[in-house]
Protein backbone atom coordinates (compact mmCIF):
# COMPACT_ATOMS: atom_id res chain seq x y z
CA UNK A 1 0.00 0.00 0.00
CA UNK A 2 2.72 2.45 0.56
CA UNK A 3 4.36 1.68 -2.25
CA UNK A 4 1.63 2.16 -4.34
CA UNK A 5 1.15 5.47 -2.85
CA UNK A 6 5.17 6.34 -3.35
CA UNK A 7 4.37 5.75 -6.87
CA UNK A 8 1.47 8.01 -7.37
CA UNK A 9 2.76 10.43 -5.40
CA UNK A 10 6.18 10.44 -7.69
CA UNK A 11 3.78 9.98 -10.74
CA UNK A 12 1.41 13.15 -9.80
CA UNK A 13 4.93 15.34 -10.05
CA UNK A 14 5.05 14.30 -13.67
CA UNK A 15 2.26 16.81 -13.87
CA UNK A 16 3.18 19.54 -12.15
CA UNK A 17 3.05 22.51 -14.03
CA UNK A 18 5.11 25.59 -13.67
CA UNK A 19 2.83 29.39 -14.22
CA UNK A 20 3.46 31.03 -17.53
CA UNK A 21 5.45 34.59 -17.63
CA UNK A 22 2.59 36.18 -18.94
CA UNK A 23 -0.65 35.55 -21.03
CA UNK A 24 -1.81 36.61 -24.77
CA UNK A 25 -2.29 39.94 -24.45
CA UNK A 26 -0.59 40.73 -21.20
CA UNK A 27 2.89 42.67 -20.73
CA UNK A 28 5.66 39.81 -19.69
CA UNK A 29 7.52 39.61 -16.67
CA UNK A 30 11.13 37.71 -17.64
CA UNK A 31 12.06 35.21 -15.53
CA UNK A 32 16.01 34.65 -14.89
CA UNK A 33 15.84 30.85 -15.70
CA UNK A 34 13.61 30.70 -18.63
CA UNK A 35 15.13 30.62 -21.68
CA UNK A 36 14.70 33.86 -23.94
CA UNK A 37 16.11 35.51 -27.26
CA UNK A 38 15.60 38.48 -29.12
CA UNK A 39 15.01 38.44 -32.41
CA UNK A 40 17.14 41.32 -34.35
CA UNK A 41 16.35 43.17 -37.67
CA UNK A 42 18.78 44.30 -40.25
CA UNK A 43 18.67 45.80 -43.72
CA UNK A 44 19.98 43.44 -46.90
CA UNK A 45 22.10 46.08 -48.11
CA UNK A 46 23.62 46.28 -44.80
CA UNK A 47 24.06 43.21 -43.41
CA UNK A 48 27.82 42.62 -44.27
CA UNK A 49 28.58 45.45 -41.91
CA UNK A 50 29.73 45.28 -38.28
CA UNK A 51 28.03 48.75 -37.70
CA UNK A 52 24.66 47.62 -39.22
CA UNK A 53 24.88 44.33 -36.83
CA UNK A 54 25.84 46.38 -33.64
CA UNK A 55 22.27 48.85 -34.52
CA UNK A 56 20.54 46.14 -35.25
CA UNK A 57 16.96 46.16 -33.49
CA UNK A 58 14.86 43.55 -31.68
CA UNK A 59 11.53 43.17 -33.33
CA UNK A 60 10.64 41.00 -30.65
CA UNK A 61 11.92 38.56 -28.31
CA UNK A 62 10.96 34.94 -27.20
CA UNK A 63 10.55 33.34 -24.06
CA UNK A 64 10.63 29.35 -23.80
CA UNK A 65 9.48 27.71 -20.53
CA UNK A 66 8.43 24.20 -19.80
CA UNK A 67 5.04 23.84 -18.48
CA UNK A 68 5.17 20.70 -17.76
CA UNK A 69 7.76 17.59 -18.68
CA UNK A 70 5.82 16.95 -21.53
CA UNK A 71 4.46 20.26 -22.93
CA UNK A 72 6.82 23.43 -24.07
CA UNK A 73 5.41 26.49 -24.67
CA UNK A 74 7.10 29.99 -26.41
CA UNK A 75 5.63 33.39 -25.96
CA UNK A 76 6.44 35.94 -28.10
CA UNK A 77 6.21 39.37 -27.16
CA UNK A 78 7.21 42.59 -28.80
CA UNK A 79 9.71 45.23 -27.88
CA UNK A 80 6.62 47.11 -25.57
CA UNK A 81 6.93 43.79 -23.62
CA UNK A 82 3.75 42.61 -25.02
CA UNK A 83 2.91 39.48 -25.49
CA UNK A 84 1.58 39.31 -29.63
CA UNK A 85 1.49 35.15 -29.51
CA UNK A 86 2.16 31.84 -27.90
CA UNK A 87 2.94 28.58 -29.25
CA UNK A 88 3.36 24.92 -27.88
CA UNK A 89 4.80 21.56 -28.53
CA UNK A 90 4.22 18.66 -26.68
CA UNK A 91 2.77 15.24 -26.00
CA UNK A 92 -1.09 16.97 -25.40
CA UNK A 93 -2.49 20.12 -25.56
CA UNK A 94 -1.84 22.99 -22.56
CA UNK A 95 -4.52 24.59 -20.95
CA UNK A 96 -5.69 26.96 -23.16
CA UNK A 97 -7.24 29.34 -20.81
CA UNK A 98 -3.90 29.60 -19.06
CA UNK A 99 -2.31 30.84 -22.37
CA UNK A 100 -5.16 33.22 -24.07
CA UNK A 101 -5.78 34.89 -20.53
CA UNK A 102 -8.25 37.32 -21.56
CA UNK A 103 -9.13 35.83 -25.28
CA UNK A 104 -10.00 32.63 -23.93
CA UNK A 105 -14.14 33.07 -24.33
CA UNK A 106 -13.65 34.55 -27.25
CA UNK A 107 -11.75 31.44 -28.20
CA UNK A 108 -13.85 29.08 -26.57
CA UNK A 109 -17.12 30.50 -27.76
CA UNK A 110 -15.42 30.57 -31.51
CA UNK A 111 -14.35 26.55 -31.05
CA UNK A 112 -17.90 25.33 -29.79
CA UNK A 113 -19.28 27.08 -33.14
CA UNK A 114 -16.69 25.03 -35.16
CA UNK A 115 -17.80 22.29 -33.49
CA UNK A 116 -21.29 22.12 -34.90
CA UNK A 117 -19.62 22.03 -38.31
CA UNK A 118 -18.57 19.06 -40.12
CA UNK A 119 -14.87 17.88 -39.12
CA UNK A 120 -12.05 18.13 -41.63
CA UNK A 121 -9.24 15.85 -41.99
CA UNK A 122 -6.10 18.98 -41.63
CA UNK A 123 -4.55 21.81 -39.06
CA UNK A 124 -7.78 22.88 -36.87
CA UNK A 125 -7.82 26.90 -36.91
CA UNK A 126 -10.24 28.83 -35.02
CA UNK A 127 -10.24 32.48 -36.09
CA UNK A 128 -11.80 35.18 -34.39
CA UNK A 129 -12.32 38.54 -34.68
CA UNK A 130 -9.13 39.56 -32.62
CA UNK A 131 -6.75 35.99 -32.56
CA UNK A 132 -6.32 33.27 -34.54
CA UNK A 133 -5.69 29.91 -32.89
CA UNK A 134 -4.43 26.89 -34.66
CA UNK A 135 -3.90 23.17 -33.67
CA UNK A 136 -1.61 20.22 -35.99
CA UNK A 137 0.92 17.58 -35.54
CA UNK A 138 -0.22 13.81 -34.67
CA UNK A 139 -0.15 11.77 -31.49
CA UNK A 140 2.41 12.50 -29.67
CA UNK A 141 3.66 15.59 -31.05
CA UNK A 142 1.03 18.38 -30.60
CA UNK A 143 1.71 21.66 -31.50
CA UNK A 144 -0.33 24.64 -31.61
CA UNK A 145 -0.08 28.86 -32.55
CA UNK A 146 -2.15 31.43 -30.85
CA UNK A 147 -1.68 35.47 -32.17
CA UNK A 148 -3.39 38.36 -31.93
CA UNK A 149 -3.85 39.47 -35.53
CA UNK A 150 -3.70 42.87 -34.21
CA UNK A 151 -0.62 42.85 -32.18
CA UNK A 152 2.11 41.30 -34.45
CA UNK A 153 4.78 43.67 -35.89
CA UNK A 154 4.51 44.64 -38.97
CA UNK A 155 8.11 43.24 -39.85
CA UNK A 156 7.15 39.49 -38.81
CA UNK A 157 5.59 37.07 -40.85
CA UNK A 158 3.30 34.77 -38.74
CA UNK A 159 5.48 31.72 -40.73
CA UNK A 160 8.29 32.88 -38.42
CA UNK A 161 6.91 31.88 -35.56
CA UNK A 162 6.77 28.11 -34.53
Amino acid sequence: MVQAISRLISFSFLFVSVTIEARLGEKIVPDPAANSTAVAQTTAAAQNTAEAQNKAVARYSVHEKKLSSTVTVKEYAGTDGVVFAVSWRGLARPDLSDLLGDYYSEYSNAEKEQKTQPRRRSAASITTPQIIVKHFGHMRDIRGLAYIKDRIPSSVRVEELE
